[in-house]
């Protein structure tokens, strides 16, 4: 059932485990992060206890939920479907790598873009390893040697890698050149040429720099550019042949829409975009790809920031950021993607909403714990900043014991675990945070120790 329009609503409760379709969102204020769930057509969302980065992302693919810790954290926490508050892995892509999408290939394979890397990672995020890689540094622009990879996108039977290809070397990353697309066989891991004509081994070139957001119709795959950020000629939204055969071509240029484009969702034909306006506002638009032409901005909205649109079974999710001077406005708003009106909104979910993906459970639960993991307790997120939570793998809670030591080997907190879960605070008693750097965290229970590498932001 949908509710009326314009009713905020902000439901903290217990999470249930999936039934059916739910629509998992991180929310963020840039310094705090947080899951908040929300069930497919509903204006309500419930709160998950699972502590994320400020900077981060989500996805969900084949029951696992993943958040992408990105800059400064550089890890992936992987969490169940069935039970999203069962977090069942965390793994490092690499000290400031910087991930920012990953793609499950097949079982536990998956691909990880890092934007600081050269190279796409190949991971087992079950055993949280780094089992190889994928040279993308012959797409890199010359100015920093870095390709920026930032988006997978599933193709048929090939993975584009959207690269941006951003000059590091200036203030704000300006493009060095114009985005492209690298093909990848995940049969082979190996990239696939994209243009036989030519003796190189070519990516799917854009005609315009900086891609950030993808979408994919019934009919087509569209990526939108954004180019220069403040600049308002050099962007557009690109219509994509996936296979590389023929060029991709300007669907829509940003002089035509006014401002930068960079958000594009699809629900069947039904295409939206968000522009970013010279006066710094934003709108979310609707998208004909047949006329190529912009519709009017969506009512409803609050003008300011939104990062990120889910499109699903007909319903266009905003997450709105709100304004300076409004920041109650700041929540999901449900949008009937056919008819462009409002549904609900703004559904409140606590920080603003930052990154969204839709879950779709599978009929049992999985579990990606391989047979060598830790035996005794599983600790996330790490890095760290002011507490870590603590699940008990064993069968009786009460017989594990946590303490923190610092390198030198003293002992700064213990905790006995009466429950299967609880929280350790990374302060004394008196409140003080302990400094950043590395520390070690052990559980010990029935003559069994084991030693967890914890750092401390």
């Amino acid at each position: 059932m949908r509710c009326p329009l314009f009713i905020p609503l902000l439901v903290i409760t217990a999470c249930p485990a999936f039934a059916e379709d739910e629509l998992v969102w991180l929310t963020s204020d840039f310094t705090t992060g947080g899951l908040v769930l929300q069930q497919a057509e509903e204006c309500e969302t419930s709160e998950l206890s699972v502590e994320v980065a400020g900077d981060a992302a989500v996805r969900s693919q084949d029951g696992y939920i993943f958040v992408l810790n990105r800059f400064g954290y550089d890890n992936v926490t992987v969490l169940s479907a069935s039970d999203p508050e069962d977090v069942l892995a965390q793994f490092s892509t690499g000290n400031g790598s910087n991930p920012q999408d990953i793609l499950i290939i097949e079982g536990h394979k998956a691909y990880v873009a890092a934007l600081q890397r050269t190279h796409l990672l190949i991971v087992d995020f079950a055993a949280g390893e780094i089992t190889g890689q994928i040279d993308l540094s012959s797409f890199a622009d010359t100015a920093d040697g870095i390709p920026e990879a930032v988006h997978l996108i599933p193709a048929g039977d090939h993975v584009l890698v959207m690269c941006q290809r951003l000059d590091q070397t200036t203030a704000y990353w300006d493009p060095a050149g114009p985005g492209c697309l690298a093909m990848i066989d995940p049969e082979t891991d190996a990239v696939v040429d994209a243009n036989p004509a030519t003796p190189d081994v070519d990516p799917i070139w854009l005609p315009c720099p900086n891609p950030t957001s993808w979408a994919r119709t019934s009919a087509a795959l569209l990526v939108a550019c954004v180019g220069n950020w403040g600049l308002y000629d050099d962007g557009g939204l690109v219509g994509v042949d996936p296979t590389g055969l023929t060029p991709a071509a300007v669907a829509i240029t940003e002089t035509e829409a006014g401002g930068n484009l960079y958000e594009a969702a699809a629900t069947g034909n039904s295409v939206h975009v968000v522009v970013s306006y010279p006066d710094w506002s934003y709108g979310v638009l609707p998208f004909d790809p047949g006329a190529a032409v912009l519709g009017d901005r969506l009512s409803g909205t609050s003008g300011g920031y939104v990062p990120d649109m889910v499109a699903h079974e007909g319903i266009l999710y905003v997450a709105d950021q709100g304004t300076s001077s409004s920041p109650e406005l700041a929540g999901i708003l449900l949008v009937d993607a056919a008819a462009d009106t409002l549904i609900c909104g703004p559904v409140q979910t606590g920080l603003p909403p930052a990154s969204g993906a839709v879950v779709k459970p599978l009929d049992s639960p999985v579990s990606p714990l391989p047979e060598h993991a830790f035996a005794l307790v599983r600790c996330w997120p790490n890095p760290a900043r002011h507490s870590v939570s603590l699940a008990h793998l064993g069968d009786d809670p009460g017989s594990l014991r946590i303490t923190l030591y610092d390198l030198c080997g003293r002992e700064l907190v213990q905790l006995d675990m009466e429950e299967s879960r609880a929280l350790l605070p990374l302060s004394d008693a008196a409140g003080r945070a302990y400094p950043a750097g590395s520390y070690i965290l052990r559980a010990r229970a029935e003559g069994m120790v084991e030693d967890h590498a914890l750092i401390i932001r």
